[in-house]
């Protein structure tokens, strides 16, 4: 049976097959996770914001006092920089 004209038949070069395939794998798998990173942040951090309502009270319940709130803002970083946010959730 004859080989078919796209496939590597020399043990060496169908390694560097194998390797690309995984190299381009493992990339596909890093910018898959980034992107689903990057929706989940946005679902759960910035629609809030960009709705109006407040994270805090979202996460704490809107009975909570004034104090118990600062802290959850302070502990869920809300005050920090979108990147900063970002990297630490």
């Amino acid at each position: 049976m004859a080989s078919s004209p796209g496939l590597a038949t020399h043990p060496v070069s169908g390694r560097k097959v194998v390797v690309a395939y995984l190299i381009r794998r493992l990339l596909n798998a890093v910018v898959t996770l980034l992107v689903v990173t990057l929706v989940t942040f946005g679902v759960f951090f910035l629609v809030p914001k960009a709705t109006g309502s407040d994270p805090a009270l979202l996460y704490i319940g809107k009975q909570a006092d004034p104090v118990a709130v600062e802290g959850i803002r302070t502990k869920l970083g809300l005050g920090d920089p979108i990147l900063v946010q970002y990297g630490s959730s």
